[in-house]
């Protein structure tokens, strides 16, 4: 794995300090995993913090679609970003460390899901305005009544998120375009990154104690 040597985040008088970076990566993909695993945990879920399990899914949806757009950002050069060049060579700083592209992560750059969240009610709306539907958040398992679960297949431009435990995948509506992210593709995606990450900050760590 390269790594930068004139340094990225913070240019001290010292040494250029390259832990920034895999520290806040590592800890956004340890929640995103944390909320996978709470997710596909069979463990009973605590009624006293969630009103049903489905709300209970739906935090950690939340959760783990929020950790995602914040490793997103960590890679993603925006428009506005390309003029300023200190930002912009941050980023390109890791995209180089931590060797990333669309084709070695194609889960974590779909970028499209990560404003799911924050434009939640704008989503909803569009589907409310436009099919007379509800929108929202739901889950598909097999638990669930038959009719409902075909009802949720055959009308995903009804539902801008929903979860489904059937295919593994987390589904988004946006623009009447539909989006699938596969859960099982995303994990073992989060878990390579994770291992450069930590490899960098260790390495990055040693740097320092060597003086």
């Amino acid at each position: 794995m390269p790594i930068v040597n004139n340094g990225m985040y913070i240019e001290t008088e010292d040494k250029p300090y390259e832990a920034e970076s895999a520290y806040y990566i590592d800890f956004q993909i340890t929640s995103a995993l944390y909320s996978l695993d709470k997710m596909y945990s069979n463990s009973q879920i605590n009624y006293s913090l969630f009103k049903n399990k489905y709300q209970y899914y739906h935090y950690y949806c939340d959760h783990l679609i929020f950790s995602l757009g914040q490793i997103s950002a960590r890679f993603y050069v925006t428009d506005k970003e390309k003029k300023n060049d200190y930002i912009r060579k941050r980023k390109e700083a890791n995209i180089r460390n931590f060797s990333f592209s669309e084709d070695k992560y194609p889960m974590l750059s779909k970028r499209i899901v990560r404003n799911t969240i924050e434009h939640i009610d704008e989503h909803n709306q569009k589907v409310i305005t436009k099919y007379c539907g509800v929108g929202g958040f739901n889950v598909i398992d097999n638990e669930i009544d038959e009719e409902v679960r075909q009802a949720l297949i055959n009308n995903r431009h009804l539902h801008p998120y929903t979860l489904n435990f059937i295919t593994n995948e987390l589904w988004i509506m946006r623009n009447e375009i539909e989006y699938e992210l596969n859960l099982i593709a995303l994990k073992n995606e989060l878990l390579m990154l994770q291992n450069d990450a930590r490899n960098l900050l260790s390495l990055a760590t040693d740097m320092f104690k060597g003086e």
